[in-house]
């Protein structure tokens, strides 16, 4: 027969299960949102230290002109 500690027992393991599991998700979604924010930087590099480089360009090719 169960008893009522028993389902309490239970009841508390399934709720810390529920917590790892959360935690889990929480996390993983924190690092994924890092990874987002790194290739946005990475983007934002590339693409300045390509305007820079076009800009030299036609600095370069209307001084010669």
């Amino acid at each position: 027969m169960i008893n009522w500690n028993d389902i309490q027992v239970e009841q508390e393991i399934a709720q810390d299960r529920y917590e790892v599991i959360i935690r889990g998700r929480q996390l993983g979604r924190f690092r994924q949102q890092e990874n987002r924010a790194g290739h946005y930087v990475r983007l934002r590099n590339w693409l300045g230290a390509q305007l820079i480089d076009w800009g030299c360009q036609v600095k370069v090719h209307c001084q010669a002109a």
